[in-house]
């Protein structure tokens, strides 16, 4: 389970000419996920004895595969998992 991300995405997709229909001009990035239904998974996970895992997940652009060095840059960011496919 996704716990927290890195987004490389450059530019941000918030960079645009603000829309307030859109909602928070400036959103708060401290719990993107939803910490309650998060742990409601990890409950669920251990009652039926499912292995469980969490981590951070890079995004990146791609279309090409990452090399050695940027795999160990990702891991030195705090990043478990990489991903292109994955939108956050």
């Amino acid at each position: 389970m996704i716990s927290d991300h890195i987004s490389t995405f450059v530019p941000s997709p918030l960079i645009c000419s603000y829309y307030n229909k859109l909602g928070v001009r400036f959103p708060d990035m401290t719990h993107v996920y939803d910490v309650e239904l998060n742990s409601y998974i990890r409950e669920a996970f251990a009652e039926n004895d499912i292995d469980f895992r969490s981590g951070v997940y890079i995004q990146v652009t791609g279309p090409q595969y990452e090399t050695p060095a940027e795999i160990r840059m990702f891991a030195g960011m705090g990043a478990d998992a990489v991903g292109m496919s994955t939108v956050c």
